[in-house]
């Protein structure tokens, strides 16, 4: 991996997939127009249990855990460079130690917002406006 620079007032962002994987293709499409370059990976180990094997001619090869990759964009305007976590998969155990050891590497990036995307199952009709819904942790940040 190249070498990590200091960020500038960097903001995460948190990128899972979901329902209709809707977030997912939302934020990969923002890191691909934004051109972001891959910087680290999360060590997933202990977060997945392996879902499926591949086997080829009755010989099964080693499961393959779900990526989680750490991603960077520098704001050219210097108002907030991003770091983006894209993860393949929703962790299926440990999440909250997950959790806790991404914000750790976002913290010691100098991440002080973290953001995330995530669908959210309503009664939207094709020809109803789409809106947006938003959660914060307090109301100066909504």
């Amino acid at each position: 991996m190249p070498q990590q620079r200091e960020l500038h007032d960097p903001w995460l962002i948190a990128i899972w997939p979901g329902m209709g994987s809707v977030a997912w293709l939302a934020g990969g499409y923002l890191v691909q127009q934004l051109g972001a370059r891959q910087v680290d990976q999360l060590n997933c180990q202990g977060f997945y249990e392996p879902q499926a094997v591949e086997v080829n001619n009755g010989i099964v090869a080693p499961a393959r855990l779900p990526q989680c990759l750490w991603l960077e964009w520098r704001d050219p305007k210097k108002r907030h460079d991003l770091l983006f976590l894209i993860g393949e998969a929703q962790p299926t155990q440990h999440g909250y130690e997950m959790c806790q050891r991404l914000l750790d590497y976002a913290v010691s990036r100098g991440v002080m917002r973290f953001i995330t995307f995530a669908a959210m199952a309503t009664q939207l009709m094709p020809n109803n406006t789409p809106r947006v819904f938003a959660a914060a942790t307090d109301p100066y940040l909504l």
